[in-house]
């Protein structure tokens, strides 16, 4: 089709499972940081140099209130979107 020039992520992913950080299973926490955060930087990853190679374009990555707000019992979720909204901003500057 010509090349890539845009990326758009936005998988994100909380449960019942989630919680407060000294009570929820740390499986979920790896799980919420899989999804959310890790699945952002792996599509970044292969897709920045394709939209560099291409001459530029737009990388988009959703995140949500929580990023900014924390959701009350949803720890785990709240710090990968968190960490998405803070990787956004410094691959912006780079």
């Amino acid at each position: 089709f010509g090349g890539l020039t845009t990326l758009c992520n936005t998988a994100g992913s909380s449960s019942p499972r989630d919680g407060r950080v000294f009570e929820a299973p740390l499986e979920e926490f790896w799980r919420v940081i899989t999804v959310d955060l890790f699945g952002t930087v792996v599509s970044c990853r292969f897709a920045l140099p394709e939209i560099i190679r291409g001459g530029g374009g737009s990388v988009v990555n959703l995140t949500s209130m929580t990023a900014l707000m924390a959701i009350p019992q949803r720890d785990f979720y709240s710090a990968a979107k968190g960490g998405v909204a803070s990787m956004t901003r410094a691959m912006a500057l780079s």
